[in-house]
């Protein structure tokens, strides 16, 4: 295993090539300042004090280490940013670490500047169904807005939950917040928004928040959300090629854009199915095994929303 590698000679040899540089820089600047080395020998070093003369080499030492240090800092600091340049990495974070008031503004005007924002989630109500989350103002300032979450009743929340002590339990906390989310949306869609929602089946790997130049992801594989994680990437309008936000954005298309994931139809609740051309074959309700088959399945969940995994 690639983890599991231990130390080669070079990492063994590592201390012995920094002492003799030490020995050979020490060398240098004697030969390059003589007058000086040799003042420092003969008149200022303290020879006839054997303690005096070991405290002034540890001094020296220490000082040079400490130099080494702060160069060797200063190249892998160096060597991080660049890293984190070619990637386009804005922010690295843990799940609800906030961002300096002056970055956070910055970002939100770049989230707000095309009018679009387009949402991967679980079940979406992390982040639709709170109002002080920071994604909020960037859909009061959408126009356009495109989400896709994970089908409660398909193949991927059921291979997620199937581990659970309580798999039906988890499943039913799915449909309550997905059904809380839709809510939000019809809200959104109230206020002259054109909101688009579709399911995918698969099991959640990203949750993903594409907006304006920045794309948010976190990783929500087999896992509580909120335990992973978030970066932000952006766009480099020089080079869109370059840094992971384009490779987050297509992926993120490449799942709208199948014709086979089924799109939601919010006047009458169901589930369209389209074959590859786009024509509709198909339509079913949302929720297969629905708890309330007489009344509306949304207002029978609503009042149950509650946040249990994002």
């Amino acid at each position: 295993m690639l983890f599991n590698q231990s130390p080669g000679l070079g990492y063994s040899v590592k201390p012995v090539f920094s002492h003799v540089t030490l020995s050979l820089l020490a060398t240098g600047v004697a030969f390059a300042v003589p007058d000086a080395a040799q003042n420092v020998l003969y008149q200022w070093w303290p020879e006839g004090s054997s303690g005096l003369l070991v405290v002034m080499q540890v001094v020296i030492a220490a000082a040079l280490v400490l130099l080494f240090n702060i160069f060797k800092v200063a190249w892998d600091n160096g060597r991080r940013l660049k890293a984190n340049t070619l990637a386009s990495l804005v922010h690295a974070g843990e799940s609800g670490d906030r961002l300096s008031w002056r970055n956070h503004q910055k970002m939100l005007k770049g989230m707000q500047e095309t009018g679009e924002i387009s949402i991967l989630s679980v079940t979406g109500n992390e982040m639709l169904g709170k109002d002080h989350c920071w994604i909020r103002q960037v859909l009061d300032e959408s126009n356009e807005i495109r989400v896709l979450l994970m089908n409660p009743e398909g193949r991927g929340a059921y291979e997620r939950t199937r581990l659970s002590t309580n798999p039906e339990a988890l499943r039913e906390g799915y449909r309550q917040e997905i059904a809380a989310s839709i809510a939000c949306l019809e809200v959104l869609r109230s206020e002259g928004k054109r909101v688009s929602l579709k399911f995918y089946d698969a099991v959640p790997f990203w949750k993903m928040v594409v907006a304006g130049d920045y794309v948010r992801v976190q990783y929500c594989y087999g896992t509580v959300v909120s335990e992973w994680p978030e970066y932000i990437f952006a766009l480099r309008r020089d080079k869109p090629r370059r840094g992971l936000f384009t490779p987050f954005y297509v992926n993120f298309l490449n799942q709208w854009q199948d014709q086979l994931l089924p799109e939601y139809d919010f006047e009458t609740q169901q589930l369209v199915y389209r074959d590859s051309s786009g024509n509709e074959i198909e339509r079913e309700p949302l929720y297969a095994d629905m708890a309330n088959p007489a009344g509306n399945i949304l207002d029978y969940y609503r009042p149950m929303a509650k946040v249990v995994n994002g």
